[in-house]
């Protein structure tokens, strides 16, 4: 956890971070909650909790090193680990949770199922998401990171495998019995060489803890077997990108092109709701991206690019014969703006003028 942590900043080694900090503290807890801590019985219930956060913390991971947010993700997948908890919470409180028989009880027995189901429905749903989702990606993305993401999703199958295992073992044969320590054992080293497995991908391919997806960065593979339209179709599924990192420069000129289209011919800058994101989205780019590249190319953050048009619309609607009788409001919302006062600012600032003022030398001039 200390190697991923250390090795770089991105939010999704956190979630990663993360992920090995809950199955330490779990593989922990399973064997010195029952055996060390029966007085505190109510720990009985963090090993199977943690079990329901893990696969949430490896969603969070995957969708995090492709660039995705996961608030909305995180609220609701934690459900069943907080049903867990209040469902344990009642019977604590009513008596019918005991050490002596807790581990072949039917709560228990219910909770382990579902965690079983959870990981597996999620593992599942991952390599899907993997799999045909960003099926494009494999022409941007170095080969061994579909090997780590695909191992870190499959730590989420083996877990769904290990517990529905363990509580047919346990309902069959006893949590005494040969066959559960076997058990036991067989989990602790498939969890050991998996985790040395990860450690090794770590030290030998250190870009596995970079922004995987995220970076705009085109590898020597990729510059040499990849047409530059190809690399535009999977940049457009990348959501972040870094400030550090410079675009290509046959990309960044293809946005540019959209961009311009969308503004000067579709007009776009006329909706006064047209945001970073409801731009980003109509030319199929991450508002990341497209910061970035305002900001590279016209050396304007959004909101001054875009009002950039808007005011340049103003001044052609001032000069319009049509509008001459038309208020500097109507004008205004004509040209993009939502407010009275947003565009008097604006148009001062670019100016030097108001629009009133501007309007009234337009006379003049005429009138010379």
């Amino acid at each position: 956890m200390c190697l991923c942590i250390r090795a770089n900043t991105g939010v999704h080694l956190r979630y990663l971070g993360g992920l090995f900090l809950l199955v330490s503290i779990t593989e922990f807890l399973q064997f010195v909650v029952p055996r060390q801590l029966e007085a505190s019985s109510f720990l009985l219930v963090v090993p199977d909790t943690m079990r329901l956060v893990i696969p949430v913390a490896v969603v969070g991971y995957v969708r995090a090193s492709l660039g995705f947010q996961n608030h909305l993700y995180s609220k609701w997948l934690l459900i069943p680990a907080f049903l867990h908890l209040k469902v344990f919470s009642y019977l604590y409180a009513a008596g019918e949770v005991s050490v002596s028989d807790f581990s072949d009880g039917a709560f228990q027995m219910s909770a382990s199922v579902a965690v079983g189901l959870f990981s597996a429905f999620l593992g599942l749903f991952l390599f899907q998401f993997l799999s045909k989702k960003y099926a494009r990606l494999s022409h941007s993305v170095n080969p061994t990171t579909s090997i780590w993401l695909k191992s870190v999703v499959g730590f989420l199958l083996f877990q769904s495998v290990m517990v529905l295992s363990g509580v047919g073992i346990r309902y069959f044969w006893g949590e005494t019995s040969a066959q559960f320590k076997i058990y036991e054992l067989f989990g602790q080293i498939s969890l050991l060489i998996w985790c040395l497995g990860m450690i090794f991908l770590m030290i030998k391919s250190p870009f596995v803890l970079e922004e995987f997806v995220p970076k705009v960065h085109v590898s020597y593979w990729e510059e040499h077997t990849v047409s530059p339209e190809t690399r535009i179709e999977n940049q457009n599924h990348n959501e972040q990108i870094s400030s550090k990192k410079e675009m290509p420069a046959d990309i960044r000129i293809k946005y540019v092109e959209k961009i311009r289209e969308e503004l000067e011919l579709n007009e776009l800058f006329l909706d006064s709701k047209l945001t970073l994101g409801s731009l980003a989205k109509k030319i199929n780019i991450s508002p990341h991206q497209l910061s970035y590249i305002i900001n590279s190319e016209w050396k304007m953050n959004f909101n001054e690019f875009v009002n950039s048009y808007r005011i340049n619309k103003a001044q052609t609607l001032l000069k319009d014969i049509d509008y001459q009788s038309a208020t500097i409001f109507a004008i205004g919302i004509d040209s993009g703006f939502n407010s009275e006062s947003s565009f008097y600012t604006a148009f001062k600032k670019a100016t030097g003028h108001s629009p009133k003022r501007y309007r009234e030398a337009l006379k003049l001039t005429s009138e010379l």
